[in-house]
């Protein structure tokens, strides 16, 4: 039969089989690369060479970045990639250059970059999502102290500076005269945490106490959440 001989585009012969695969020994970079077989016959004859000519098409180096990497939970990033001509996401399964995700959670993202046929390399990024700061409600007396905390955050600012402010605002009618039973105390509680309960020293239980002879006169007033305070008036 005839043998065949592949030649390189600088003379070098590359194979003499009737079929040639170009193997990374021949083709090292992407490019144009051009090929020549020539056919001999048993009886000597040599057919004019042949060009082969095959295109490499470079194999997409893919990148990704995010606006931002570290978000608060419930906030978004914008995902960037680039180095290929088309993209897919996982897991997201979405497709272009560019995408927006809102993670509720810290996730890793992969996409693959396609350029002319050729697949490139799977790139991944994490954005990672901090918690939102948490704090546990307390309920506590007026005069008394407790120790607040939270998590979640790297810094922390409190609101309001000030601290529980329920207080008492009395008004009071002197008796006119000596001996004579006509004074009034009439209280005005401020603060949210009503209803409100009373207990005077002369054993009432309102809110307010009148046709008092002159003297002093104490009264406990307690709140909702059990949380007492003592005022003494003369």
């Amino acid at each position: 039969g005839a043998s065949f001989e592949w030649k390189n585009n600088v003379g070098v012969q590359v194979s003499t089989t009737a079929q040639f695969t170009p193997s990374t020994s021949t083709i090292t970079v992407p490019g144009q690369y051009a090929f020549f077989v020539t056919q001999t016959l048993m009886t000597g004859q040599t057919s004019a060479s042949v060009q082969v000519s095959i295109t490499v098409n470079p194999t997409p180096v893919n990148s990704v970045s995010a606006t931002f990497q570290t978000l608060c939970s419930g906030q978004s990033t914008t995902l960037t990639a680039s180095g290929a001509n088309s993209y897919i996401w996982t897991p997201v399964n979405q497709t272009g250059s560019a995408i927006t995700v809102t993670p509720s959670a810290t996730s890793t993202y992969t996409v693959v970059g396609t350029s002319l046929g050729c697949v490139g390399n799977s790139t991944q990024i994490t954005i990672t999502v901090n918690d939102i700061a948490t704090i546990t409600n307390k309920t506590i007396c007026q005069g008394s102290t407790t120790t607040l905390t939270t998590s979640g955050a790297d810094t922390y600012t409190w609101l309001p500076t000030t601290g529980l402010n329920d207080s008492i605002i009395s008004t009071i009618t002197d008796v006119s005269c000596n001996g004579v039973n006509n004074g009034n105390i009439s209280l005005s509680i401020t603060g949210n945490q009503g209803p409100y309960s009373y207990l005077w020293s002369t054993g009432d239980s309102l809110q307010s106490i009148s046709n008092l002879p002159g003297g002093v006169y104490n009264v406990l007033v307690t709140d909702s959440f059990g949380c007492s305070n003592t005022q003494s008036f003369t």
